[in-house]
């Protein structure tokens, strides 16, 4: 069982060796202009030029191919949800708003807490009742009915 665990620590500690020395040139290759990456290319050892060929390009090929457009659209779903939130928002932010101007509005014609049901004969009972029109919709409203059937 020792045996096994040391030549399979030596295998790993080989395979990092080996990651390293390969990543470590890639690195120094990808820091350098294109003329200069040409002349150390030329200079290489051949298996610099497979790990060239056959990792690098395939590698940022994939990149290029499936990981960009993936991260693409993943930030493209996110930035949609992320507006329908802020437009939920700002939608809830200008009910918010309208009613604090109605309240406003109330107060200020003398329509305060005496009489909040919109009903009494004060100034602003007309603005009231179309407001609740407008909340209730056209279909509660037989005046409205009457006229829409005439008009078709």
């Amino acid at each position: 069982m020792f045996t096994f665990i040391f030549f399979a620590s030596l295998a790993a500690l080989s395979a990092v060796g080996a990651l390293l020395l390969v990543g470590w040139q890639i690195l120094s290759l990808r820091s350098l202009s294109e003329n200069e990456q040409k002349s150390k290319a030329d200079v290489l050892p051949p298996f610099f030029d497979f790990v060239r060929e056959d990792v690098v390009r395939p590698f940022e090929e994939f990149v290029a191919g499936t990981v960009r457009p993936a991260m693409f659209k993943i930030g493209e779903k996110f930035l949609r949800r992320f507006r329908l939130l802020v437009l939920r928002a700002e939608a809830l932010l200008h009910r918010l708003s309208d009613y604090f101007h109605g309240k406003r509005i109330a107060i200020k014609n003398g329509n305060g807490a005496s009489s909040q049901s919109g009903n009494g004969g004060s100034k602003n009972s007309e603005f009231w009742g179309e407001m609740r029109e407008f909340k209730n919709g056209p279909q509660n409203n037989p005046d409205n009915n009457k006229t829409k059937d005439s008009e078709k």
